[in-house]
């Protein structure tokens, strides 16, 4: 267990400076109740409609590093020119 969680904390720290310096990323913090370990991904996929018309699909991802009672989320989105949209 102990391994684990030196994993994880290990994990969120290399992570951290690639998403806020190279990505250009946000940082999130959340508290459970309770005790959490573990490490969880996700990616979402939206579109942007800009003021002059023009619109763009991005990809989120969100990293989540769970340690005792704390959630850190690391977010950052690129553009995704490889999906398809229907248009509302």
């Amino acid at each position: 267990m102990i391994l684990f969680i030196e994993i994880i904390i290990g994990l969120g720290l290399i992570a951290f400076p690639i998403i806020m310096g190279l990505l250009k990323g946000e940082v999130d913090f959340a508290f459970y109740y309770g005790i959490v370990f573990g490490f969880h991904y996700d990616k979402a996929y939206y579109r942007v409609k800009f003021e002059d018309g023009e619109k763009k699909n991005y990809k989120l991802h969100i990293f989540q590093f769970h340690i005792l009672c704390v959630t850190i989320l690391l977010k950052f989105a690129k553009p995704a020119e490889n999906i398809t949209v229907e248009d509302e």
